[in-house]
């Protein structure tokens, strides 16, 4: 039961992160309207995420970047 939440919480992780990097990606783009590209609609997650689960994983994410940024400013000190 344990590992199939995890799961979850891993998908929404990715899911979260795929869809903040197309969103990064879009921006850029916006950027320099010569380079436009259509992008590829992603397909839905045959697998529902609750809200509860996307906190989690939303959670999680902001975690590890915490960690990378203090990681990183300790690596300058």
């Amino acid at each position: 039961m344990n590992n199939k939440k995890q799961n979850q919480k891993r998908t929404a992780s990715e899911e979260f992160l795929q869809a903040y990097e197309k969103q990064l990606l879009d921006a850029f783009q916006e950027s320099t309207p010569d380079q436009t590209q259509p992008t590829p609609t992603q397909a839905p997650s045959p697998h529902p995420i609750s809200l509860s689960e996307l906190e989690e994983a939303i959670a999680d994410i902001e975690n590890y970047l915490q960690t990378q940024q203090q990681q990183s400013s300790d690596a300058k000190d």
